[in-house]
Parts: C-alpha cells; structure tokens; sequence
C-alpha cells in the first residue's frame, strides 16, 4: 500500500513548478511524503530539481525512500526542450539511476537504466525508447502551460520521456470558464485556472483516474488532486 501511494506521488511529480514546497496526504495515512522543487533558468537554459523524501508511515514502510529526478535542457519560445533527464531512487540498501539522453538530430531518447545493491552495481542497461519527444516528467507541466497561455481549450495529448509505464504520455484537458469554475468549487479553492490530466495506471480504480491542477495567477500549482485511487480514494499535495 505505501509503495503504491508513493508511486502515485511520482505520477503527480509533473504538476509541479518554481521554487516550492508541497506536503502530500492520503486518507487514513496522514502526511506520505514531502517534494521541494528548485527551477532555475540562465539565458535561455533551464535546471529544474523535484526531490521526494517519504514521511511517517511511508517512511518506516518504504525504507526511508527519498527519490530525486533533475531535468537540464534549453527554452525556446517558452518551450522546455530537454537535454538530459534523470531519475535516482534510494531505499534500504538499494539505488537505482535512470538517464535519458535527447538526441535532436537523430530524433531518439537514450535510456540508460543501473541499480546497485549493497554498494555493487549489477544491473546496467540501455535501451532507445520506442517514441521522440523533447518532454519529460519535469518539463511536461511547463508545456502543457504554453497551450493555456495561449488561450487554446479542449483535449490534448503529450507524450513524455519517463511515462513508459503509462502508455508514453498523458492526455490532459484545458477545461472551459464554467468547467472550471465547476473544479475550483469541487476541490474548495480558487484559482487562476484548472488543468485536469487523464490517468491510465493499475493503482486505480478501473485502471482511470484524473490528476486535477488548481493554478494560481504566477502559474504555480497551489493544489494537487489525484482521484479513483484503489484502497485509499484520492491523494492531495498542498503548497506550503
């Protein structure tokens, strides 16, 4: 059950941005994890930085788990292309390092994937993934943000390196002023605007769920939703 709540936490990793702090929550268990965001930018280059550190029950059940994904690339026109996305996982005695490398000319992401056990790697993989695309898991949030800039509604899709286990993207939803105005009541809060992602994971119920953004004026989601979640209903991060 921990593992499952803290794999529901990395899926809603995308829907965070600048410098922040959010505290996430589940029924029953109480506070599940802590994630401190650093985004940088110098010119016309990023540096975005999501560290996940487990809290209470999570923490004793997940073996102390802290989770760090980083994400380097380039803006152009207020597009994030990434260069270098990776992925590190530490618990127990155990560590795990994913790397995807974009190469734009060749249009290809590289995905080189080690985890070591007691100090010694013995797991090295590479792989290319079977899609392109300039996105990952950080930058995602930044992009599907241009389309609502741009006043654009309806449904779309983006596919992003990180998400294999899920298809290889998400689809998302930039709801109407009277949809929205229908999430801010639902989630008890106001906004700037609302962003909903569709969800297709075996944690849920009937394998759907939504993933609901509540956007404030500067752009920052202020709250996180996660919905249809299997034993535990919904799963909420909070800006501190």
């Amino acid at each position: 059950m921990v593992k499952m709540m803290l794999m529901l936490i990395l899926s809603m990793s995308l829907a965070f941005s600048a410098n922040s702090t959010y505290i996430l929550k589940a029924p029953l268990f109480g506070e599940v994890a802590e994630v401190k965001i650093s985004h940088t930018t110098r010119g016309k280059k990023y540096n975005i930085t999501l560290k996940l550190i487990s809290k209470g029950l999570a923490k004793w059940k997940s073996g102390n788990r802290v989770e760090t994904y980083t994400s380097k690339g380039r803006i152009i026109k207020g597009d994030y292309y990434a260069d270098v996305y990776t992925v590190k996982q530490m618990f127990n005695n155990i560590k795990y390092l994913k790397t995807y490398t974009f190469d734009y000319k060749r249009k290809k992401i590289k995905r080189v994937y080690k985890k070591w056990k007691d100090g010694k790697l013995y797991s090295n993989e590479s792989v290319y993934l079977k899609y392109f695309s300039h996105n990952d898991l950080m930058t995602i949030y930044h992009n599907i943000d241009q389309f609502a800039s741009s006043g654009r509604i309806g449904n779309y899709r983006i596919n992003a390196a990180g998400a294999e286990r899920g298809g290889n993207g998400f689809r998302f939803l930039l709801p109407n002023a009277s949809e929205t105005k229908k999430r801010f009541k639902s989630q008890n809060m106001s906004g700037k605007s609302a962003m909903i992602l569709s969800l297709r994971r075996t944690y849920l119920k009937r394998g759907r769920g939504e993933i609901i953004f509540i956007i404030d004026e500067n752009k920052v989601a202020k709250k996180v939703t996660l919905t249809n979640v299997k034993y535990v209903g919904t799963l909420r991060a909070y800006r501190k």
